[in-house]
């Protein structure tokens, strides 16, 4: 067997320091992947950002000497994502288990899309970074915002066609944002001994921000737009039946029959509220 997989990329950064306090960046770059059929194969991507050293400024260092360093920055982009596997964009085949007169046949495992492209990500970033007594005490708090578009999946389809999905774009979108916060304390600096003490807590959120025809896609009962997209839908639970000791669910369309479609309406977030670390 051999796997064929080329990946090739252009790029450019330029970068700007005025006095050491004020720095920006830009980067373009292009990349192509074997993994899509050829009109899709390249794509263009780029970035920027700008920081403010605050702590170089006279204004600060005369009235905060305990501020050993202030950094203020910011950065928005854009990547691709081509992390589908090979040969996703053609009919494939494969060697049959199944012996027709002694002879082992083919059979086909995949189906012909040719216009399905890169995944695309768009990155926002905020963040605060202070240092304290020499850098004794460092802190970093960053907000983000990610959202990211046509996502590379296997779109369910009818078992009647004889394949259980179709490699595609599928034209969502889903928003990834979140703080995290750092502490780094340096306790004690000797020759021979030294104690630092770090901190971490990050608090994230997930949504699905967009999804058109999703009531009438075979993801309207595992998506719910506004909402994260690691939820589960379940029944209400109403009680115990007092005579036969059985769960009892509320019936919400009132049809006197629970079913999945209709009465799985309670939503519950599988997500973490948040997570971190002592060291």
């Amino acid at each position: 067997d051999e796997n064929l997989y080329r990946y090739n990329a252009f790029f450019a950064r330029v970068n700007f320091n005025v006095l050491g306090k004020y720095l920006f960046n830009f980067t373009g770059r292009r990349d192509g992947s074997s993994r899509f059929g050829s009109d899709k194969r390249f794509a263009n991507f780029g970035a920027i950002g700008a920081a403010w050293v605050f702590s170089d400024e006279s204004l600060i260092k005369r009235n905060l000497p305990f501020l050993s360093y202030g950094k203020l920055r910011t950065s928005y982009g854009t990547s691709g994502n081509d992390q589908i596997g090979d040969y996703q964009y053609l009919d494939t085949y494969s060697t049959s288990s199944q012996n027709y007169a002694g002879i082992s046949g083919m059979e086909p495992t995949g189906l012909y899309n040719a216009d399905f492209g890169w995944e695309t990500n768009r990155k926002l970033e905020v963040a605060l970074e202070t240092g304290f007594l020499n850098d004794c005490i460092f802190t970093t708090l960053a907000w983000y915002r990610n959202r990211s578009s046509n996502q590379l999946v296997g779109v369910p389809l009818a078992g009647t066609t004889g394949f259980s999905t179709l490699q595609a774009n599928l034209d969502a979108e889903v928003q990834n944002s979140g703080l995290e916060f750092t502490i780094r304390a340096l306790n004690i600096k000797q020759n021979d001994f030294t104690w630092s003490t770090s901190f971490n807590i990050s608090i994230a959120k997930n949504k699905l921000l967009s999804f058109p025809g999703l009531e009438a896609s075979t993801y309207k009962n595992q998506y719910v737009i506004g909402e994260p997209t690691n939820i589960i839908k379940v029944y209400r639970y109403k009680g115990l039946n007092q005579v036969s000791g059985a769960y009892t669910f509320e019936d919400v369309n009132g049809d006197g029959i629970l079913s999945p479609a209709d009465d799985k309406t309670t939503i519950k977030n599988l997500n973490p509220k948040y997570y971190g670390g002592l060291q």
